[in-house]
């Protein structure tokens, strides 16, 4: 009996011998992990942070175009009106000259 529980102890004590080993190795591994998580956490911000940036000079952009688009729009508007004033006054300056 005192020798089954000898062996018994024996074999328990390996178990837990290879119990811690495999332990150790997990807990390096989990430790590894984590840091290649928070490296890649500190990747994807500072991506992020740039994709921010650039989506804000893309929409100062489309504003800067949209502005433009109604300048060139509102003096295209005045251009037109200019011939058309233009055109009127050579046709009264045309009259004016044949009468004269």
């Amino acid at each position: 009996m005192l020798e089954e529980k000898t062996n018994e102890l024996a074999n328990n004590s390996a178990q837990i011998s290879k119990l811690q080993s495999k332990y150790s190795k997990l807990k390096i591994l989990i430790t590894q992990l984590n840091d290649k998580n928070r490296s890649w956490e500190q990747s994807n911000k500072v991506q992020i942070e740039e994709n921010m940036k650039r989506e804000e000079k893309y929409k100062a952009q489309n504003e800067d175009l949209y502005r433009y688009g109604l300048e060139i729009s509102r003096l295209q508007g005045l251009v037109d009106s200019l011939k058309s004033e233009l055109v009127s006054v050579r046709g009264v300056s045309q009259l004016i000259f044949y009468v004269l």
